[in-house]
């Protein structure tokens, strides 16, 4: 879907995006519904990820579905992550929203970003690993996957 708002000033300037990882899931960085992941060995959608599964190479220990938020990004036509949810990028962790074209997230370059203010639902998952991937089509983006205990790093 074409159009949504990259070149919106002021979007990203949320007070609150700087969240506590104490507060638990209030902000929880989440993928669109459509996304799918390495579920249990099978590519699956992410409505299917149920808390003891596994994704990638990590287990499951919480997972959010239908948690509405209206702050997200559509990286390369196909990756649609929430603007706080940090992904490797050039060997380092960076939120979404701080992501540019021309960088890389694994060995995929980054040739378009789109932002969107809408609201839609999303899926939080939680693993006990630092990470997990996300399959788009031929492409794999590492995502973080340990967000709680992890976030303060992500820069």
């Amino acid at each position: 879907h074409e159009g949504g708002d990259p070149g919106n000033p002021g979007a990203g300037d949320n007070p609150s995006s700087g969240v506590d990882a104490s507060e638990g899931t209030a902000h929880a960085l989440c993928l669109l519904e459509d996304m799918t992941v390495m579920l249990n060995g099978r590519i699956s959608q992410v409505t299917n990820v149920k808390v003891g599964d596994i994704v990638s190479y990590g287990r499951v220990i919480e997972v959010m579905h239908k948690h509405m938020r209206n702050n997200y990004y559509i990286i390369n036509n196909e990756l649609k992550i929430t603007n706080d949810h940090p992904v490797l990028v050039n060997g380092n962790w960076k939120k979404a929203e701080n992501v540019c074209v021309g960088d890389y997230i694994n060995n995929v370059k980054v040739e378009s970003i789109e932002h969107f203010n809408k609201l839609v639902p999303t899926v939080y998952i939680g693993t006990d690993t630092m990470s997990y991937d996300v399959y788009c089509g031929s492409n794999i983006y590492t995502v973080h996957g340990h967000y709680k205990q992890r976030l303060q790093q992500a820069s």
